[in-house]
């Protein structure tokens, strides 16, 4: 259970973590930063948050030279971010207060 205040930017990350999951994409931290337009600590606060309360989860890859943490929302995680975000942005569909457009960032 999220015991933290629903805040805007962490309904900014929820929005764009469960576009990524009903894409089957994982981001990693940079890409959740960009789509959320949010600072970097603020998202990076909120994705460990998110693993502690096993909402997410998130991996180490190394890619192109560079060490990357990777997110994806559990289940659970995704169930439950929808019922946050339904609750706190009601007829808002996930994904179009952050990105009216489709995110090139969550690569088909």
């Amino acid at each position: 259970m999220w015991r933290r205040p629903a805040t805007e930017p962490l309904l900014d990350v929820l929005e764009v973590l469960d576009r990524a999951f009903r894409q089957d994409v994982r981001l990693h931290g940079w890409e959740v930063v960009e789509a959320a337009m949010r600072s970097g600590a603020t998202v990076h606060a909120i994705l460990d948050h998110l693993e502690e309360a096993g909402w997410l989860t998130g991996t180490w890859q190394d890619q192109d030279r560079a060490r990357r943490r990777f997110y994806l929302l559990t289940p659970h995680g995704a169930e439950a971010a929808r019922r946050l975000l339904a609750t706190y942005r009601p007829g808002v569909e996930s994904g179009s207060r952050t990105s009216p457009a489709p995110d090139p960032i969550l690569r088909a």
